[in-house]
């Protein structure tokens, strides 16, 4: 039977990207192997990503999983697996394992923890903010009796850089997923928030020197980035000189007599302003780079990256901005909205550390305060590649 000191489950690469710092970090000091929940890693949308993600984790050293094997360290992450997945591992035994621990992420769903706690019962839990981690699972009510046992660690993307050779920026825009634009529960984006947002990010671009390097990520949700504006339009614009697409965007703001706090227009100024934000999009590109032409790897999570920015990064309503603080980058918040304001009904647990760390909308504006680091560190924590190897040679 095949023996790994170390194993970790896998249902994908977005909410699993740190795999390639702990591979980087061990070296070849142990083997380590890879358990893949296929039902999820083959999701059709992210199919392609997902792969790339695995060819990246072999090339740094890790060994997939492919029969019943033993370990002496077993890591599930709270995430959400497949029901088939689950079976296999707690009913069947499938990697034998000494030890099991996890790790959690603040904004998964509590409701993942439960799951994974019932099943496996692990003994240590990692967590990068443990304070916020037990505000949020007390929040939903979720029971949590291994309080002792958990171990606060350093943001390992910037301990262990996955690509530090491969580009070096000043700043990255982050683009949100669309459900980031919902206000309240709508079931369609905020059409006027969108239209901020973009407006305020060409704000910001006017303030920034030329000679600083910019790209712009759009959001890794599915295979090639979802795109900000409609293929339609965006194919549209492309054939328009830089000077129409200008002139377009004046003459729509002074017909439509927009109100940046305005209710949602209707249906017709709605497609109007749609035309309007794929304007304030195709300006934002005349100053950027695609993050594509950076990194094959673009689609990967943004955290993987930040090693490689010098400045900050140009987000809106994102995981993203988190990660940034952990690694020392200023944030700026191009969305206009405040957290109370429906805020919360699309990530709870966004509205809890945008309000801590006081990320207000920047409107336009670059500025930042960098006191907000100092509310995401923990003074106290330690390395995630040190623990994970004393637990192998206990």
């Amino acid at each position: 039977m095949p023996y790994f000191d170390f194993v970790i489950a896998v249902p994908d690469n977005r909410k699993n990207a740190y795999i390639l710092n702990i591979l980087k970090g061990m070296g070849k000091k142990f083997r380590v192997g890879i358990f893949i929940d296929y039902d999820q890693f083959n999701y059709h949308k992210r199919a392609r990503t997902n792969h790339q993600f695995l060819r990246k984790l072999l090339e740094f050293g890790a060994k997939e999983v492919t029969e019943e094997s033993e370990c002496a360290v077993f890591l599930v992450p709270i995430l959400r697996y497949s029901e088939g997945f689950l079976h296999k591992v707690s009913r069947h035994g499938f990697v034998k394992y000494q030890k099991i621990v996890s790790y959690f992420r603040f904004w998964f769903d509590t409701h993942h923890y439960s799951v994974i706690k019932n099943k496996f019962k692990f003994s240590v839990l990692y967590s990068e903010d443990p304070i916020l981690m037990q505000t949020i699972l007390a929040r939903d009510g979720v029971d949590f009796p291994i309080a002792n046992n958990i171990r606060s660690i350093n943001f390992i993307y910037t301990t262990y850089p996955a690509f530090p050779d491969d580009f070096e920026l000043d700043y990255l825009i982050i683009f949100p997923t669309k459900l980031g634009f919902k206000r309240r529960r709508a079931d369609e984006p905020d059409i006027l928030a969108k239209y901020n947002f973009i407006r305020n990010i060409n704000k910001l671009l006017k303030q920034i020197p030329l000679s600083d390097k910019i790209a712009y990520k759009h959001h890794s949700v599915v295979d090639g980035g979802t795109p900000f504006i409609e293929r339609k339009l965006e194919g549209a614009l492309s054939y328009l000189p830089t000077t129409l697409i200008k002139l377009i965007k004046k003459f729509i703001e002074v017909a439509c007599q927009l109100d940046r706090d305005g209710h949602q227009p209707n249906s017709f100024r709605g497609r109007v302003i749609k035309v309007l934000i794929g304007c304030e999009y195709f300006l934002m590109r005349d100053r950027c780079n695609n993050f594509s032409q950076f990194t094959e790897n673009h689609n990967l999570s943004a955290e993987l990256f930040y090693p490689n920015i010098g400045k900050g990064i140009i987000s809106g309503r994102s995981n993203a901005v988190w990660g940034a603080l952990k690694a020392e980058l200023a944030v700026y918040n191009c969305d206009d909205n405040v957290p109370g304001s429906g805020f919360g009904d699309f990530q709870p647990a966004l509205e809890i550390i945008y309000e801590r760390c006081g990320i207000t909308p920047c409107r336009g504006e670059l500025r930042f305060d960098q006191s907000a680091f100092n509310k995401v560190n923990q003074p106290d924590s330690l390395d995630l590649v040190d623990y994970l190897s004393n637990e192998i040679v206990k």
